[in-house]
Parts: structure tokens; C-alpha cells; sequence
């Protein structure tokens, strides 16, 4: 078996989980027979021999059945719990959940969320997926000149009268709310269990399956370029640069988290490189580091309002005068992030294996 590391976890972990939804009999309220019992305990053994030592729940599975009947698999078989990862999930709700009327579907509200979690009595943490626009925003341009140290200690301006819903600064807002909300739900808990929360940057890197070109808008960008549909993108801000997390420096970011033992109820830590580059550099840069592309980008559009346009230069400058830090995460959870080069290239040639995107070529 395969295995990788996971940041923050000593054990070197299957590239293989097991799914544990099928354990516990079935869906019904009926009780765990003695049949199921055997079962599970055959089925993780199985799992075990073969190399596999992350085991994956949901709080649904079985209605609950399946958490409880490996929990009793695990002792029949005398596994170390510190030779074993688990991971689990919640968010989706049965019919009749919770008054006989109620539809089946996904609840990922707060009071659900926090329901789960008090409910497992085996989840110790909490990571909260917030984005780097809880820390800058193009709303606080001007403030950014006055203090442009952008660390886990910068929130947004909270006052700014341009932070409206109207005008499309609820984002922002919204992620602070929902940090402050978990950590203040795992502070008053009984439990024993803690909220964390990481602020992910712009995300680029390799695809898994086609449909992920749409995601991010990053992948789906580097797409449009490859298409020699070349437009600058201003939906994070007049004229702000690509300042990013490879994919999978994310993905470890939050597992690091998860595992860490250097941090503490209500903490958050951005993930990013700190590397950013214009829109305009990242065309440049698919043909720089893929040369035997023959890569064309075509024109480059710049549908940017006027009355930006004719502030492009203090735009540019503010956006470049920023220092971006990431020494916190980096203090916490044992990352090396990769270069930006190493994410654009693993992007096109994932875009293009796995989505089947023609590049736009030069002639000859």
C-alpha cells in the first residue's frame, strides 16, 4: 500500500481510505445484530492487512450504527487508536429531521453543524474554512497604504460604510461572523473540542476530474487562457494581483491544522505562498514554463470600468506594496509551499489530460 504524510501526523497514512458507510447493518432504526457485529470486524480487518489505516464516517452513516459498530471492531481486533486516522463529515439530515414533515437534505447551518459535532463526542477540532478576503479586501484599498502588513492580525474595516450587502462586502463579513461563531460555540461547550480557522489565497494547481475547470474561478481562468480567451479578471478587485495557495498546500494546510498541537480555540492562519503576480504574468508564465506548447494566448482584454482604468497605476502600486506573511502557519504546521511556477504548470497539464482543453497554439 501507498502511503503519504499528512502534515502534523507522524504516521505516514494509505493513499487508500476505508468507507465505513456500509458497516452497521442498515438504514433503518433497527438494532446491530450479531451478524453485522462480525461483519464490521471482518471487513476492517480486511481494510487493516491491506495496508489501509485511514477510515472515513459521516454522522448519518447508518443512522450512527456504523461509527458505533467499528468503534466495537476496533476493540475486538486491539487496534492502537495512535496507528489509525479517522475523518469524518456532516451536513446532510434525514426525512422527518427533526419534526415528520421535514424533507430530506444537506443543513449546513450553523446549528446543525454544532448539533454534529456535540453529538460525535469524538471530535476534538474544528477547522474552519475561511478565505483570505476576511483579511484584505479591495474595500479597504485606501486603509491598505496606511498599514499594508497583511498577516492574521488584519481584519476587515468593519465600519467602512462601502461594507455593505448592497455592494458586495457580505463576503468578507460573513467568513469574520462564521469564525468567531465556531470559536465561540467551542468555547462554551462542554465537549471538548476547539474551532480553528485557516484563510486560504487564490487556489491554483492540478485538477482531479473534468468538472473541476469550472471550480475555483482559478483552474477555470487558466482554462479560458489556454483557450486564448484572455480577459482580466477583477472579481477580487481593480486591478489586484493572483496572490495564491497551490491546491494541495491547502489541502495540507487544513489537515496540519487539524493535527496540530501549537494551536488554540479561536486562532486563524492563512494559507498562502505569498508569491502574487498580475494577470497578465500568469499568461506569460503557462508559456514560459511549458515552452514545447507552442502556447498562443491571443490578445488580452481589459473590460475594467473607466473609472477605474484611469487609476490602474495607484491600483497596481497599492496591490504591489502589500507584505504578504505567512510565518504563522509555517510556526504550526510543518508546510513548504511550492512556487507558483510549479502550480501553473501542474494546472495546464492537468487541464488538458484530464478536461481535454485544446490549447491555442502559435501558427507553424
Amino acid at each position: 500500500m501507498k502511503t503519504y504524510q499528512i502534515p502534523g501526523i507522524d504516521l505516514p497514512v494509505s493513499r487508500l481510505s476505508y468507507g465505513c458507510m456500509r458497516l452497521g447493518g442498515s438504514w433503518g432504526d433497527d438494532p446491530l445484530t450479531t451478524e453485522d457485529r462480525k461483519r464490521a470486524v471482518k471487513s476492517v480487518a480486511a481494510a487493516l492487512e491491506r495496508g489501509i489505516n485511514i477510515f472515513d464516517h459521516a454522522d448519518i452513516y447508518m443512522r450512527g450504527k456504523s461509527e458505533t459498530v467499528f468503534a466495537e471492531a476496533l476493540q475486538d481486533l486491539a487496534v492502537d487508536r495512535e496507528q489509525i486516522v479517522l475523518q469524518s463529515k456532516c451536513g446532510i439530515r434525514f426525512p422527518g429531521d427533526p419534526s415528520p414533515h421535514s424533507p430530506g437534505r444537506y443543513d449546513f447551518s450553523y446549528e446543525h453543524i454544532i448539533a454534529s459535532v456535540e453529538r460525535s463526542g469524538s471530535v476534538r477540532r474544528v477547522v474552519v474554512t475561511s478565505s483570505v478576503a476576511a483579511v484584505i479586501s479591495e474595500a479597504d484599498i485606501t486603509e491598505l497604504v496606511r498599514r499594508p502588513v497583511c498577516d492574521e492580525d488584519r481584519y476587515p474595516d468593519e465600519s467602512n460604510p462601502k461594507r455593505t450587502p448592497e455592494r458586495g462586502q457580505g463576503y468578507s463579513i460573513g467568513k469574520v461572523i462564521a469564525q468567531r461563531a465556531f470559536a465561540d460555540a467551542a468555547a462554551a461547550s462542554t465537549a471538548g473540542w476547539d474551532a480553528v480557522t485557516v484563510c486560504p489565497a487564490d487556489n491554483v494547481g492540478p485538477i482531479q476530474s473534468a468538472h473541476q475547470q469550472y471550480g475555483g474561478p482559478w483552474q477555470h481562468l487558466i482554462s479560458k487562457m489556454l483557450q486564448g480567451r484572455c480577459e482580466i479578471f477583477q472579481g477580487t478587485g481593480p486591478y489586484r494581483p493572483w496572490m495564491t495557495v497551490d491546491v494541495r498546500d491547502d489541502a495540507a494546510c487544513h489537515t496540519g491544522l487539524l493535527a496540530s498541537d501549537r494551536v488554540a480555540n479561536g486562532e486563524r492562519y492563512i494559507a498562502w505562498s505569498t508569491e502574487r503576480r498580475n494577470y497578465e504574468e500568469i499568461v506569460a508564465t503557462i508559456d514560459r514554463v511549458l515552452p514545447e506548447l507552442g502556447f498562443d494566448p491571443g490578445p488580452i482584454a481589459d473590460t475594467t470600468p473607466e473609472r477605474h482604468k484611469a487609476r490602474e497605476a495607484e491600483f497596481r502600486a497599492i496591490w504591489a506594496g502589500l507584505e504578504l506573511r505567512n510565518d504563522r502557519i509555517r510556526s504550526v504546521v510543518p508546510i513548504e509551499f511550492r512556487p507558483l511556477d510549479v502550480s501553473v504548470r501542474d494546472c495546464v497539464e492537468s487541464l488538458i489530460a484530464v478536461a481535454g482543453i485544446q490549447p491555442r497554439r502559435r501558427a507553424g
